[in-house]
């Protein structure tokens, strides 16, 4: 059996910086936006990984394993 899933997501993403952060470099502001993105994306995939195993499972009448606790 082979198992795929595809989908496309179109994600729009605003952030607001307070004023004191609108006073430093350009560059800063970049580089601090990008690593917000990334942890908004990393959020998100982890969510979405879980939600389309779960629908998967459910679709074949099978339990879906629980989450390993961790220490």
């Amino acid at each position: 059996m082979i198992t795929s899933a595809a989908w496309k997501l179109d994600l729009a993403v605003g952030v607001h910086f307070p004023k004191f952060i609108l006073s430093m470099s350009e560059s800063l502001i970049q580089k601090t936006g990008e690593g917000v993105l990334e942890k908004i994306i990393k959020q998100v995939n982890r969510r979405l990984t879980y939600k389309t195993q779960l629908v998967f499972h459910e679709s074949l009448g099978i339990p879906f394993p629980k989450k390993p606790h961790k220490h």
